[in-house]
């Protein structure tokens, strides 16, 4: 009972694909994780100011260009967070891909591995398997695999929690006032328009 030589290729090269897709997750996650108290508090004084214009009912241009510049500094790590939601939702389909793909192969797997142990030199060499320890090896790849998808599945997941965070407290600035940063399809608009976007609503208030 072992694989066939092209079932363990195959093996491999989904392997080295998950290797690749958790490298740039982590890769991502490591860089704004570290990023994101700056970028909480940065948005902390974005609520401040819209707060004080709330209260105070002081619609004038000094208070939105103060509002603005807190917005223009994180504004490379408010692309990123749009960044980051798009390789989340890849590394979903990833995951989702790779468990396919796999099936019950885990199953079997570690059903060969059994197998392989409990016999004899003997009666593995009867069922085809000339090298015990070799098989084995090869067919732990598939665990590994396994393995891989749930570590990238947990990292996406953690990465997500953060960019939620995030993501829910630019909407609820967007609530009290601050004007919208989405374009069509919740896309996110260029800093330029923003910018804008920002004097105009200014303009139109003092008039």
């Amino acid at each position: 009972m072992s694989l066939q030589s092209k079932e363990i290729e195959i093996l491999q090269s989904q392997l080295k694909y998950l290797e690749v897709k958790k490298a740039k997750v982590e890769a991502a996650r490591t860089t704004e994780l570290e990023k994101s108290q700056r970028l909480l508090e940065k948005l902390c004084q974005v609520e401040g100011d819209i707060s004080i214009r709330q209260t105070l009912a002081l619609a004038n241009e000094t208070i939105w260009m103060n509002i603005l510049d807190p917005i223009n500094e994180i504004w490379p790590s408010i692309q990123i967070i749009f960044q980051q939601k798009e390789l989340i939702k890849k590394a979903t389909k990833t995951i989702v891909q790779g468990r396919e793909k796999l099936g019950d192969i885990p199953t079997e797997a570690l059903n060969i591995i059994k197998l392989l142990n409990s016999k004899s030199s003997y009666e593995v060499e009867e069922v085809g398997v000339s090298d015990r320890t070799a098989t084995i090896l090869e067919v732990k790849k598939v665990l590994t695999k396994r393995n891989l998808i749930d570590q990238l599945e947990e990292r996406s997941e953690t990465l997500e929690l953060h960019v939620k965070r995030l993501t829910n407290k630019i909407e609820t600035l967007m609530k009290k006032g601050l004007p919208s940063i989405y374009v069509i399809n919740d896309k996110l608009i260029t800093q330029e328009d923003y910018t804008l976007k920002m004097k105009e609503v200014a303009e139109s208030i003092i008039k």
